[in-house]
């Protein structure tokens, strides 16, 4: 399989030991660390970091983040045994509360 010079050199950096000792040092100095990767559905690189971490944290986007990509994702993470943490749902906004928020934008 032909891979450019820019996937051969991901492929080492997240498959590497480098990687495996900077996500160690972390475990060890911190009681949180968060990998921000791209979206599971677009390229592989979750799978080569997730068995370094505890878990995943699906980020959802209101409105713009398909359910079937959201559903594709999941059977993903538990096809390669990710345990899922928890899910975020950016870019939410309750309009129910756009009467209180009217008045309130003033101070």
């Amino acid at each position: 399989m032909w891979m450019s010079r820019p996937e051969r050199v991901t492929l080492s950096l997240l498959g590497g030991s480098l990687l495996r000792s900077a996500l160690e040092q972390f475990r060890g100095a911190f009681d949180y660390t968060f990998v921000d990767t791209p979206p599971i559905t677009t390229v592989a690189d979750v799978g080569l970091l997730a068995p370094h971490c505890d878990g995943a944290i699906l980020v959802i986007e209101m409105r713009r983040t398909p359910e079937p990509a959201v559903q594709q994702a999941v059977r993903t993470l538990q096809t390669n045994n990710v345990k899922i943490l928890g899910t975020v749902l950016s870019r939410f906004r309750d309009h129910r509360t756009q009467y209180y928020g009217r008045y309130y934008n003033y101070y």
